[in-house]
């Protein structure tokens, strides 16, 4: 069997061209190396060098084997990267948890500035609606959310640890073709038999909850905000969207504000980044909660 001491005893004369610079390179003595490299030569049924000059030369079979072997070292020094990761305490994997109405791009610094900490991690980053962000960490499966949950809910849980970091805002949106249908708009009873497309909530804390629906509505669900905006953008209904996500429609007035008398046209909410207090969070993860609760949105 072919050991990983025969693979760095090939790097080390391919690149030295001779045994007493390798030797000297792996503080080995000539006889060590030369028995260890003929030992790998049989092994192989191979002939690496060339014998026939002052420097060893690769063979044609030496130079795919010692590409092969560059390869399979550095694979080797990722396993010894990632055991050593580890045993420093380092988590092999940490889940956020994002409300969707969160725009993330804000995040990014963050993540970049993780990349290049800590590449050996690795970041799995979950969009969720409503209350899903907030059950997963108090469930414990993932170790950081940041969530738009009312602070009822978080207030249920005494093992779940708050902090606002941000403010989101959702916008009650159709389009002008729709709207031009109801003119003038004073009532949001007016659109009663329209679709209110409606976001499923991902968690269960809010289930047979209906926020923001008058009796009797008509309504639709789709599972993420991008469906949402198609549908609406195509006339199926009407609905509350991330303001962040809007912006260019508005603008180009393809989606307009709904306006009435007897219901908010937007509506604004804090924004929380929570962490479970039962379950601490290991090096990485507290790294990032410090980062993340030192933004500036």
């Amino acid at each position: 069997m072919i050991t990983i001491e025969q693979l760095k005893v090939l790097r080390a004369i391919a690149e030295e061209k001779s045994l007493r610079a390798a030797a000297s390179k792996l503080n080995k003595t000539q006889p060590a190396l030369s028995h260890s490299l003929k030992q790998l030569e049989t092994q192989l049924g191979l002939e690496l060098f060339t014998r026939d000059s002052y420097r060893l030369k690769l063979t044609n079979d030496g130079k795919t084997t010692f590409q092969m072997a560059l390869k399979a070292l550095r694979e080797v020094s990722l396993i010894e990267q990632y055991a050593n990761h580890l045993n420093r305490g380092n988590e092999a994997k940490i889940v956020i948890a994002i409300e969707a109405t969160f725009p993330i791009e804000t995040l990014f610094p963050v993540f970049e500035q993780m990349k290049k900490q800590f590449p050996l991690t690795q970041l799995s980053i979950t969009q969720e609606y409503v209350s899903g962000a907030l059950q997963l960490v108090a469930e414990g499966k993932a170790q950081l959310a940041i969530t738009g949950a009312p602070i009822g809910y978080l207030a249920k849980s005494s093992e779940l640890f708050s902090k606002q970091i941000a403010e989101g805002e959702l916008i009650n949106v159709a389009t002008p073709q729709m709207l031009e249908k109801y003119q003038p708009l004073d009532s949001i009873e007016a659109l009663v038999n329209e679709n209110q497309i409606i976001v499923k909530d991902t968690g269960k804390i809010t289930q047979d909850i209906y926020f923001n629906t008058q009796t009797g509505q008509q309504r639709w669900y789709v599972n993420s905000f991008e469906a949402k905006l198609k549908l609406i953008s195509h006339s199926l209904g009407w609905g509350m969207l991330p303001k962040h996500l809007i912006s260019n429609q508005l603008a180009s007035g393809t989606l307009q504000e709904i306006n009435v008398a007897d219901k908010d046209s937007s509506s604004t909410f804090p924004l929380y980044l929570i962490k479970n207090k039962s379950k601490m969070l290991g090096p990485i993860s507290n790294e990032i909660w410090k980062a993340l609760s030192e933004l500036t949105l």
